[in-house]
């Protein structure tokens, strides 16, 4: 179970909406003006970008600060050549960065992100490691199928409330 359903949300969005603080920094926005929000009016993977003044009152779930929050993520770039050696080791730097981060981040919430022609034997390998490490019970795989990888795509999310 998620201690969080917006780390869920985060991860599963289409649109990247954990990048919204960085595009805001570059506009001089302070982080802590902007939130994440969950709402059960809101389907599946819908990402919705609202600018509301401070007097309204919003239906939500869950509210978040997005100073508030932080994601990592680690992806393979190798993905037009996915068979080459650097392609490998990167995969492998990968799930080692991943593991190693949230073994050393107890609050934080892992994910394994699975796109479209995924190879099944990457994933596999990704799994068999994550139990190795005995942090399976932390790790969520989620369906995105949001664009071609071969490779897993690791998430990390921590919510500070």
């Amino acid at each position: 179970m998620f201690k969080h359903k917006l780390s869920l949300a985060l991860v599963s969005s289409n649109g990247f909406a954990f990048n919204v603080p960085r595009y805001a920094e570059f506009l001089k926005v302070p982080s802590n003006k902007i939130f994440f929000a969950t709402s059960f009016k809101c389907g599946l993977r819908s990402e919705q970008y609202w600018f509301v003044p401070d007097v309204v009152t919003l239906d939500y779930e869950e509210l978040v600060a997005t100073d508030h929050v932080e994601v990592k993520r680690w992806i393979s770039v190798y993905d037009a050549n996915s068979k080459s050696g650097k392609a490998e080791m990167e995969f492998v730097d990968n799930i080692r960065e991943f593991i190693k981060y949230i073994k050393n981040n107890p609050h934080t919430e892992g994910f394994i992100i699975r796109n479209t022609n995924l190879k099944r034997s990457k994933l596999s390998l990704a799994l068999r490691e994550i139990r190795r490490a005995k942090i399976e019970n932390r790790i969520t795989e989620v369906r995105k199928n949001a664009y071609e990888e071969s490779y897993p795509e690791f998430m990390a999310v921590s919510i500070e409330k």
